[in-house]
C-alpha cells in the first residue's frame, strides 16, 4: 500500500504540477467548469488539468468503465456466497477506488485569476492599402458617389484608399469599443515588419513603436512579451479613445508584404497571455517572407483562430502605369537628349475589349523653375498601342536653351477602364547648366582602373578631367586635358573640381597643408573623393597606413584597416587569388542607382549575378559605424578579416566612396559600355554635393535621388552665416512639402563632429515628387531640393485581393473569413468625412458569393448600405466578430496550497477505499 501510495504521488502529483506551471501549459486553451464574466477578474477557479478539450475525457472515462464492468461481474462470481448488502459494499468501495483515481489523473486544478482576455487586430499598412479601389465603382466619374464624398475628393482618384476606409470603419463600427467590454485590444501594424500601433493598453500613452524585426528574429518571446497585464482595465474610456487616436498614425507606406512573419511574431509577443484570437485585416497579397504554414499550425496547436477580414479589388483590375521616369538630372544648352517612358499593361479581359487592343497618349510637359509657380508647357505627344498585356516604351527627344531648373512631367491618357489613375503620372528634375563636371585624378600607378577611366572621361564632352601623378615626368602624354606638377595648393584651386578619383594614392606625398585643403573641400564644400585600394601603397608595411600623421585621411575613409602603426607587425596584404570572387551585395547595395550598370534594376540585378567578380581586394577590419556597406567580396571569410568592396560613407557635407578592389576594369569583358555606364553614375553621385550647391551659404544634400515608398530620406543641410562661417544654432527648421500638398516643419539637429552640417530623417508616406525648402538663418535666401518617391514593384505587381490565402488563413486556424469589413461588424454611426456612406461596396457585376464558411447572408436592416452579415448555419441567429470571439480562459497563477491539500485527501480516501474492501475481503473470506 505504502508503494501504490508513493507512486501516485510522485507520478500523478509532482510531475502534474512541474507541467501545469510550465509558460506553454499556460499559452493554451483549457475547458473550465467555472467560468468568468468581464475581461479582467480576481477569483478562483477549478478546472481539470489534464483536459485539454472534450475528447480528452473519453479514453480514461471509459477506461474507468471497463474496469467497473470488469468488477461487477467479477464480484458476481467471487461474492455469489455472500449476502446482496455484503455484495454491494464490496462492489462500491472498489468503484469508488476507481473513480477516485479517476479524478487524481484528471488532476484537479485550482487558479487564481489574474489577468484578461486578449484580442489582437492587425491591419496591413504595406503601399498596396493605399491604392483608392474600396467603392469598387465601374467607371472614373465621380457622379455616383454622395455628394459629400465627391466634394472631398481630387479628381485623379476614386475615393478613400483602402487604409482610410479601414480606420474608418474601425471608428464608424465601434469595434474596438464592443471588443473592450470582454477583452483587452492590442493594434499592430505590419507590412515587411510588425509594429505595435499602441503601448500595453493597462500603459497611460499609447504610441507606435516596432514589435519586432525581420532581421532579428528569434524563437524565444522576449521577457517583456511574456508578461501579462494586470493592472488598468482596457475598458477605461480613456483608453479606447487613446486606441482610436493611434489609428491616426497609420499610412500604407511598406514596401513589402509580409503576412507569415507578422502572424508568427504576433503569436510570439502574445506568448503566455489569454489570447482569444487575432484579426488580419489585409488585402492578402503576401509577396515576401516566410510562408503561413508554421503560422497556422502554431496557431492551430494554440487553438488561437485567425479571423480574416478583406479589402480591395476581388479580382485583377485593368491598369495602364508608368513603370519609370528615369532623367539625367543635368543637360547642356541647346543639346538634344532622349526621354524613355516605359507604359506597362495589365488585366483587362476580352469581356471589357474584345481584341484587348488599347491606344493610349503619353505626353511629356515642362514646367519652368517651382514646379509650383511655373506654367506648365506641353513639349512632346506620342501615342502607343498595345494588344496585349505588357510594357510598350514611349521615347522622346527634345532640347532647352535656357540655363535653370525644371521639372518635366510625364502623364498617360488611359480609357475609363483604367481603375487606378495614381500611377498614371510622373515627374523628374534636371537642371539646364554651362559647366561640365570636373575630375581631378591622383594615382600612384597607371593602373587598368585609370587608364580606362581617363579614355572615357576624356572623350565624354560633359566633363574635364585633370591629372596629378607625382611618378610621371614632364612632357608625358595623357587622355586629359592637363597634366598637374603638384596637388592643389590652395582653396580656390580645390574649388575647381566636383570629385577627385584616388587610386591607391601615397598620402605621404601631399603636405599638411594640401590634406587640409582636401578635407575642407569634401568637408565643408561638399566635394565627392572615390578611393580605390591598391596592392603597392596601401600594403605597403611602411607606407602610410602605418603613419601617425595622417589622421584627417584616416577620418576621411570609411573602413578601419587592420594595421596602420608601426609597432604593430603588418600581416595582411592585398589579397589575390587564380579565380574570381562573386560580389555579394547588400540590400543597400542593390538598391544603389549608381552601381546598376544598366537603368532597370532587375536586368542589373541580373548582371551582377553573372558576372563573375574580382581577383583580388584588400582586406580591412571593420566598416566604420558611420558608413554604409554596399558590397562584400565572395570569397572564403578569413578570421578577423573583412573583404568590404564597396562602401559609402558622408563627410561633412561631401560623399566619400570606397571601392577595395581595383579590379573595376573587369566589366569591360561583359561589354565596354558597362564600364562606361557605372564610372559615369560614380562621377554624378559622388560630385553631387558640389552640383546641389546653391550657393556658399548653403546646401541641402540626400543620400539618394528617389526612394521607396515607406522608407526613410536622410537628410544633410550645410549653413554658413556671411561671412561663410559654419552657422552653430543647435537646431534649424526645414520646410517638407509631400505629393499632397500637406506642409509639415521638421528640426534638423547639428552633427557635433561636422561645424555647419545639420541632420535629419524624413518618413516617406506618401507616393509622388517631395519638396525641401530651407531658409539660411539671418538671410533672405532660400535653399530647395525636390526628390521621387515611388511605391516598389512587389507592391504594384498585382493590386486585386488574395481572397485565397484570407481564406486559408482563417480556416485552418480555426476563425472565419469576411468578405468585408461590415460583413464583420456593420457601421453604427455616421462620419463627418463619408456622412453614411459605406465605403465597402461589392460592384453591380460581382454579387455577393457565400463565405468559406457555408453559412448563410442576410441583410440588416437598420442599415441604409444593406450590409452583408454572416449568421449562424445551424440557428439562423446573426453572429457578428464581437460574437464569434469567446472570452478565453485568463492567465492564472496555480493555488498549490489547495491542490496540495486536495491531492492528499484524494490519496487518503483511496487508500482508506482499498483498505476497507481488503480488510471486509478477508473478514469475509474471501479469497
Amino acid at each position: 500500500m505504502s508503494d501504490l501510495v508513493s507512486y501516485i504521488s510522485g507520478s500523478l502529483g509532482d510531475s502534474s504540477l512541474s507541467n501545469i506551471v510550465s509558460a506553454d501549459f499556460f499559452a493554451n486553451q483549457i475547458p473550465s467548469l467555472s467560468t468568468t464574466t468581464g475581461s479582467n477578474s480576481n477569483e478562483t477557479v477549478f478546472r481539470w488539468a489534464r483536459v485539454q478539450e472534450n475528447q480528452d475525457y473519453f479514453i480514461p472515462v471509459l477506461v474507468a468503465l471497463l474496469l467497473i464492468v470488469f468488477f461487477v461481474r467479477r464480484y458476481g462470481i467471487d461474492a455469489i456466497d455472500l449476502r446482496r448488502w455484503q455484495r454491494f459494499l464490496l462492489l462500491m468501495l472498489r468503484i469508488f477506488a476507481i473513480v477516485a483515481l479517476l479524478l487524481v489523473y484528471l488532476h484537479p486544478q485550482w487558479e487564481r485569476l489574474i489577468g484578461s482576455s486578449r484580442v489582437a487586430i492587425m491591419i496591413d499598412t504595406s503601399a498596396s492599402m493605399g491604392n483608392h479601389d474600396v467603392l469598387q465603382r465601374q467607371s472614373n466619374n465621380l457622379e455616383s458617389l454622395d455628394e459629400s464624398l465627391s466634394e472631398l475628393m481630387d479628381d485623379s482618384l476614386v475615393g478613400p484608399s483602402r487604409i482610410e476606409a479601414v480606420v474608418d470603419w474601425i471608428k464608424r463600427s465601434e469595434i474596438v469599443e464592443k471588443l473592450s467590454e470582454q477583452h483587452d485590444v492590442v493594434l499592430y501594424s505590419f507590412d515587411k515588419t510588425l509594429r505595435r500601433i499602441t503601448q500595453n493598453p493597462t500603459l497611460p500613452s499609447a504610441t507606435v513603436e516596432p514589435a519586432k524585426t525581420n532581421e532579428n528574429k528569434t524563437s524565444q518571446p522576449s521577457q517583456t512579451s511574456n508578461t501579462p497585464s494586470e493592472s488598468i482595465p482596457i475598458t477605461q474610456p480613456n483608453q479606447i479613445q487613446l486606441q482610436l487616436e493611434a489609428l491616426e498614425l497609420v499610412k500604407a507606406d511598406g514596401e513589402e508584404t509580409n503576412i507569415g512573419d507578422a502572424l508568427f511574431e504576433v503569436l510570439q509577443l502574445e506568448r503566455g497571455r489569454p489570447l482569444a484570437g487575432v484579426i488580419v485585416i489585409s488585402d492578402g497579397r503576401q509577396n515576401s517572407g516566410r510562408s503561413t504554414e508554421s503560422s497556422l499550425e502554431t496557431a492551430s496547436r494554440l487553438r488561437i483562430p485567425f479571423y480574416t477580414i478583406g479589402v480591395g479589388m476581388l479580382r485583377q483590375p485593368l491598369n495602364f502605369r508608368i513603370v519609370s521616369f528615369d532623367s539625367p538630372e543635368r543637360f547642356f544648352p541647346n543639346d538634344p537628349f532622349t526621354i524613355k517612358v516605359p507604359v506597362e499593361f495589365i488585366g483587362g479581359t476580352n469581356d471589357q475589349n474584345e481584341s484587348n487592343s488599347y491606344k493610349i497618349k503619353v505626353e511629356l510637359w515642362s514646367q519652368q523653375n517651382d514646379a509650383n509657380t511655373g506654367a506648365d508647357v506641353r513639349l512632346a505627344e506620342k501615342e502607343i498601342q498595345f494588344d496585349r498585356n505588357g510594357v510598350v516604351e514611349a521615347e522622346f527627344q527634345t532640347k532647352f536653351t535656357e540655363i535653370g531648373k525644371r521639372r518635366l512631367m510625364v502623364k498617360i491618357l488611359t480609357p475609363d477602364e483604367d481603375k487606378l489613375l495614381e500611377d498614371n503620372v510622373r515627374h523628374a528634375d534636371i537642371e539646364i547648366v554651362d559647366r561640365k563636371d570636373r575630375v581631378l585624378i591622383y594615382a600612384s600607378a597607371p593602373n587598368r582602373d585609370y587608364q580606362f577611366l581617363c579614355s572615357q572621361v576624356f572623350r565624354d564632352k560633359t566633363m574635364s578631367i585633370d591629372v596629378y601623378l607625382p611618378w610621371t615626368r614632364s612632357g608625358i602624354a595623357q587622355n586629359a586635358d592637363k597634366i598637374l606638377t603638384t596637388f592643389p595648393t590652395t582653396q580656390k584651386e580645390m574649388s575647381e573640381y566636383d570629385v577627385v578619383f584616388a587610386f591607391d594614392p601615397d598620402w605621404m606625398d601631399l603636405s599638411n597643408e594640401q590634406i587640409n585643403i582636401l578635407e575642407h573641400w569634401v568637408a565643408r564644400q561638399g566635394g565627392g573623393l572615390v578611393l580605390f585600394a591598391g596592392a603597392v601603397n596601401l600594403a605597403n608595411p611602411s607606407g602610410w597606413v602605418s603613419h601617425s600623421g595622417l589622421e584627417k585621411i584616416w577620418a576621411m575613409y570609411p573602413v578601419e584597416f587592420l594595421v596602420r602603426h608601426p609597432s604593430r607587425a603588418f600581416e595582411h596584404h592585398y589579397r589575390t587569388d587564380l579565380k574570381a570572387w562573386p560580389i555579394k551585395f547588400t540590400r543597400v547595395g542593390e538598391e544603389s542607382e549608381f552601381l546598376r550598370p544598366i537603368d532597370n534594376p532587375a536586368e542589373s540585378r541580373n548582371f551582377w549575378s553573372t558576372f563573375p567578380g574580382f581577383y583580388g581586394y584588400f582586406p580591412v577590419k571593420s566598416v566604420k559605424p558611420t558608413a554604409t556597406l554596399l558590397a562584400t567580396s565572395g570569397a572564403p571569410e578569413v578570421l578577423g578579416e573583412m573583404g568590404a568592396l564597396f562602401v559609402e560613407q558622408y563627410y561633412g557635407a561631401g560623399r566619400v566612396l570606397y571601392f577595395g578592389s581595383s579590379e573595376l576594369w573587369r566589366l569591360r569583358r561583359m561589354g565596354e559600355n558597362y564600364f562606361e555606364q557605372i564610372a559615369t553614375r560614380i562621377i554624378r553621385h559622388s560630385s553631387q554635393g558640389r552640383l546641389q550647391r546653391d550657393s556658399d551659404r548653403g546646401s541641402i544634400t540626400l543620400d539618394k535621388r528617389r526612394y521607396g515608398l515607406g522608407s526613410i530620406a536622410k537628410l544633410r543641410v550645410t549653413a554658413n552665416d556671411e561671412q561663410l562661417k559654419p552657422i552653430m544654432i543647435p537646431k534649424l527648421p526645414v520646410d517638407i512639402l509631400s505629393p499632397a500638398g500637406k506642409l509639415r516643419t521638421i528640426e534638423v539637429t547639428l552633427d557635433p563632429n561636422s561645424p555647419g552640417i545639420y541632420l535629419g530623417h524624413i518618413p516617406l508616406t506618401e507616393e509622388g515628387t517631395w519638396s525641401i525648402k530651407f531658409n539660411i538663418p539671418s538671410g533672405k535666401q532660400e535653399i530647395t531640393r525636390t526628390f521621387q518617391v515611388q511605391m516598389s514593384d512587389l507592391e504594384r505587381e498585382n493590386p486585386s485581393r488574395n481572397e485565397l490565402l484570407l481564406t486559408e488563413i482563417a480556416s485552418k486556424s480555426g476563425g472565419k473569413y469576411f468578405k468585408l469589413p461590415t460583413d464583420a461588424m456593420p457601421l453604427v454611426k455616421e462620419s463627418a468625412l463619408y456622412g453614411q456612406k459605406n465605403l465597402f461596396e461589392l460592384p453591380a457585376d460581382d454579387p455577393k458569393k457565400p463565405n468559406s464558411n457555408n453559412n448563410e447572408e442576410k441583410t440588416n436592416e437598420n442599415n441604409n448600405d444593406n450590409v452583408n452579415i454572416v449568421a449562424d448555419s445551424e440557428t439562423g441567429t446573426v453572429k457578428f466578430l464581437t460574437e464569434l470571439i469567446k472570452v478565453r480562459s485568463q492567465r492564472a497563477i496555480l493555488d498549490a496550497e489547495i491542490e496540495e491539500r486536495m491531492l492528499r485527501i484524494f490519496l487518503i480516501v483511496i487508500c482508506t477505499f482499498l483498505l476497507l474492501e481488503w480488510t471486509l475481503r478477508r473478514l469475509m473470506k474471501l479469497a
